[in-house]
């Protein structure tokens, strides 16, 4: 009995030994370097700083905080190549390479990458057989999204946010004026300050915008592995979803869900950690803020 016990304590040993060679932690910035790192390439930050400048843009850092969690998603998908996006020209490319699929909710036609597409055909299938109603929200754009719907969506958000906050005097006309002329990261620096000032930007000016919509070029939508579902969202929806590997990883957006194609139970092991808010239970990037210091 006792042999059989150490048997299989060095058996446990030498597979937890293994897993940690892998990369997966509980440190999201340590899994993103395993998955990006090059041989030759030593510097973690750097590899990171390919894709996401953390270490130099307020923006950057901000956009990964919020929604870096597309980025371990199983390999059955794609990630961007970017936390940000430039352009419609990018967003093109890099869709062009992806094997993508519809799924037609509710008479809406949703374009996904294909295991994001099947994962959620599978939902909608089981949710008729249980007599559950999971319905899109707000159309085709609940699912794939291009750069142009991303700057509409913004727009609709900062623009009346900026108009209402002038109208309480908390930003001047001048600085009103001169928001709208800055280049689009100097303007998501700004909402980044004034949101820290107590001005939220989110629809309603209870939250941040970035619970409400991603900055233009940032959104998950762009990878075709998100869909925002329409409410109410019951338990027994948050359910399904979670049981076919979509969760919500965006903090306050709770009809928004991503694929990350795995069970709950694996998800600490990819950089993720559970964090409950107004109810909600997100699973969001494990990052300390003392590692995304500019």
């Amino acid at each position: 009995m006792i042999k059989t016990g150490l048997v299989i304590l060095i058996l446990l040993s030498i597979t937890f030994s293994g897993h940690a060679q892998t990369g997966l932690g509980t440190d999201f910035l340590g899994v993103i370097s395993s998955r990006i790192s090059v041989p030759s390439q030593k510097d973690s930050d750097s590899s990171i700083d390919k894709i996401c400048p953390i270490n130099k843009s307020t923006v950057a850092k901000r956009v990964l905080s919020e929604y870096g969690a597309m980025f371990v998603a199983s390999s059955t998908v794609k990630s961007p190549p970017a936390c940000l996006f430039q352009n419609d020209a990018e967003v093109a490319a890099f869709h062009s390479k992806l094997d993508t699929s519809f799924v037609l909710i509710n008479g809406v036609q949703l374009n996904l990458q294909k295991a994001a597409a099947d994962s959620l055909n599978a939902v909608i299938v089981e949710a008729l057989a249980e007599g559950i109603s999971v319905r899109p929200l707000h159309g085709a754009i609940a699912g794939g999204r291009t750069y142009a719907d991303t700057v509409r969506l913004w727009n609709s958000r900062f623009e009346p946010a900026l108009k209402y906050w002038n109208r309480q005097k908390r930003i001047s006309d001048d600085e009103a004026a001169s928001v709208m002329q800055m280049s689009l990261e100097k303007q998501i620096e700004k909402v980044i300050e004034w949101e820290s000032q107590g001005m939220k930007f989110g629809t309603g000016r209870g939250s941040s915008i970035f619970a409400s919509t991603a900055p233009p070029g940032a959104s998950q939508h762009l990878s075709l592995i998100a869909v925002d579902i329409a409410p109410p969202l019951t338990p027994s929806i948050i359910a399904l979803m979670n049981s076919h590997g979509w969760f919500q990883t965006v903090k306050g957006d709770r009809p928004h869900f991503t694929y990350l194609g795995m069970a709950e139970k694996e998800l600490p092991a990819y950089g993720l950690k559970a964090l409950l808010f107004d109810g909600t239970q997100y699973w969001v990037p494990n990052i300390s803020t003392t590692e995304v210091n500019p």
